[in-house]
C-alpha cells in the first residue's frame, strides 16, 4: 500500500467525519458511522507527519510550510468568527496539533536531555492549549517518528489510548482530555493501513491535503450555518 492511497483513505475518512460533526444530528445513525469511519483519520495524519519529518530534505522549511498553513486556516477562522460570532478557531484547526507534533519530534531528535524535557512538554501544551486532539495527538506522532517495529506501534499507541482515551484512567490524569467515548479506539483501525504501507511514495502532489483541508471546511461549515 503506498502513501498516496494512505494519503486518500485520510482525506475520505477526515471528511466523512466533519461532515458528522457540522451537518449531521447525533439523533440519526449515520452521525456515528461517519463519526466512527472519521477516528481513522487522524493517526493517519500523524504517520505522515512522521514520514514527512524522516525523509524531507530540508525539516526547517517542511516545519515552517505547515506554520504558514496553520496561520491562514487560523486567520480564516477568526474572520468567519468576527463575521458570524460562531468560534472554530484553534480546535478546527489541525494544522496546530501536527506543528507541535513536528516541533516535538525535532526536539526530541536533538538527544539532549532538556530538548527531550521540552519535546515532551509539547503534549502537555497541546493539551492545555486545546488543539484539535491535543496531547493525543502530539504522543502519536511521537510515537510513529521514533518506533518502527509494529509491535511496538501498537504497545504505545494502545498505551496512548488507555491514557487519553480508557476509562478510568483518562479521569484521573492531571488535565482534562478531549475524548470521553469509546469511539476513538476505532482510531486503531488505522494502524492496519499503515502497517500494510510498502514504503513508496505514490504519485501525488503535496501541496493537495494543504488545499484540501480550508476548502472543505470552508464548503461544509458554509453549508452548516446557511441551513
Amino acid at each position: 500500500m503506498t502513501l498516496k492511497t494512505l494519503k486518500w483513505i485520510a482525506i475520505i475518512t477526515m471528511t466523512l467525519d466533519h461532515i458528522a460533526v457540522y451537518l449531521l444530528s447525533p439523533a440519526y445513525p449515520l452521525y456515528y458511522i461517519f463519526r466512527g469511519l472519521g477516528r481513522i483519520a487522524f493517526p493517519l495524519f500523524a504517520f505522515f507527519i512522521a514520514e514527512g519529518f524522516i525523509h524531507t530534505r530540508s525539516v526547517k522549511k517542511y516545519f515552517l510550510r505547515l506554520l504558514v498553513f496553520a496561520l491562514v486556516i487560523e486567520i480564516s477562522l477568526a474572520v468567519f468568527f468576527l463575521a458570524t460570532g460562531v468560534n472554530y478557531m484553534i480546535v478546527s484547526n489541525i494544522f496546530w496539533t501536527l506543528l507541535l507534533g513536528l516541533l516535538a519530534v525535532i526536539l526530541i531528535s536533538k538527544k539532549k536531555w532538556y530538548f527531550f524535557l521540552l519535546g515532551i512538554s509539547l503534549v502537555i501544551i497541546a493539551e492545555w492549549v486545546g488543539v484539535n486532539y491535543g496531547g493525543y495527538g502530539v504522543i502519536l506522532i511521537i510515537i510513529f517518528s521514533f518506533f518502527k517495529e509494529k509491535w511496538k506501534i501498537l504497545l504505545f499507541v494502545s498505551i496512548a489510548n488507555f491514557i487519553f482515551v480508557g476509562y478510568p484512567i483518562s479521569y484521573i490524569i492531571p488535565f482534562e482530555t478531549q475524548f470521553r467515548s469509546p469511539i476513538q479506539w476505532l482510531a486503531m483501525v488505522a494502524l492496519i493501513p499503515i502497517f500494510l504501507y510498502n514504503g513508496k511514495l505514490g504519485k501525488f502532489n503535496k501541496y493537495f491535503f494543504y488545499i484540501y483541508y480550508p476548502l472543505h471546511l470552508v464548503i461544509i461549515i458554509s453549508i452548516a450555518f446557511i441551513f
